[in-house]
């Protein structure tokens, strides 16, 4: 059985990717958020889930706010009931269209991920989804595997207790400190397991899997967005839509958005607060940032420097 942690990563990581581009706005990942009427000063931090608390102790600033905090806000936190009707809810049969690999790759690409998954003694992908009741639960850990590797090839180290939301997650209580987890993670999960388009996924897979037989890692879509996020120099697009959001309910991302903001508003007119979530949330047109200059907030970007950074 998959790590209930992974799972939860490969949901949450899903979106962190999908676009880079040079663009004129700030490249931190922190940003101060001042509240004109409590005078509240708190701080919103992007994270990618790729990256691990190790990578996240060079960064002594972030650390310092988070610490410092009354008010922690994560994406979400796992109770044991929580976890056991995730896990429940994937055991339940798929309702939606076959997904059949041979459909869904190219031949090129089943052979690299089915010679991948046999290297991970998963066996071989075509009996992999047949056994399997929920296919889109094994493009998605496929995804944050592939995902992984293609880091690793940037010397980044990641386990799954070192990743930032278990950072946050772990450290979030100390000093009794109200903790807000701002997701419904069961229903995260499940939504995401209902509405995703497994050839969404499998086209990402499929890149993600040429990427990794190529010696130029240039040549790849995610180059630039892990460099420049590694190198605290990562770049928003505040103008532009997020993926998908031309679809009829919106993009996963921006729908999450909106159900945060009125406990973001709150949060941040009664306590000086710290909020951790993927850095995919604060950019673009409807992201967290310009969400929050809308709402009345005086939102700024955070010089951060990297200790050892060349």
């Amino acid at each position: 059985m998959f790590k209930f942690s992974t799972l939860l990563i490969a949901f949450l990581s899903y979106t962190q990717l999908l676009l880079a581009q040079k663009t004129n706005s700030p490249h931190t990942m922190l940003w101060e958020v001042k509240d004109p009427r409590s005078y509240n000063v708190s701080y919103l931090f992007g994270t990618m889930h790729i990256f691990g608390e190790s990578w996240l102790d060079s960064i002594t600033l972030v650390k310092d706010k988070f610490i410092n905090a009354k008010h922690i806000l994560i994406e979400g936190t796992i109770t044991k009931d929580t976890e056991n009707r995730i896990i429940d809810s994937f055991r339940k049969p798929y309702l939606g269209p076959a997904i059949l690999p041979r459909k869904i790759f190219s031949n090129k690409c089943f052979n690299i991920v089915n010679c991948y998954t046999k290297s991970i003694n998963w066996g071989d992908i075509d009996t992999l989804f047949h056994e399997n009741p929920q296919p889109i639960v094994v493009l998605s850990l496929l995804q944050w595997l592939l995902l992984n590797d293609y880091a690793s090839r940037f010397h980044i180290k990641t386990t799954e207790e070192d990743v930032l939301d278990h950072f946050f997650s772990k450290n979030a209580n100390t000093k009794n400190r109200e903790v807000t987890s701002l997701d419904n993670l069961y229903e995260t999960v499940t939504n995401f397991i209902q509405n995703q388009n497994p050839k969404v996924l499998a086209k990402d897979i499929e890149e993600l899997a040429n990427s990794l037989q190529k010696s130029d890692l240039t040549l790849s879509k995610y180059y630039n967005v892990i460099k420049n996020y590694k190198n605290l120099q990562y770049n928003y697009y505040f103008t532009k839509k997020a993926p998908r959001d031309d679809e009829s309910d919106g993009s996963e991302l921006t729908l999450r958005n909106n159900l945060w903001m009125p406990k973001l508003i709150n949060a941040f007119n009664k306590d000086n607060c710290f909020v951790a979530v993927g850095i995919s949330h604060l950019n673009y047109k409807n992201g967290l940032i310009n969400q929050l200059k809308a709402a009345g907030f005086e939102v700024t970007p955070v010089e951060i420097k990297r200790i050892g950074l060349q």
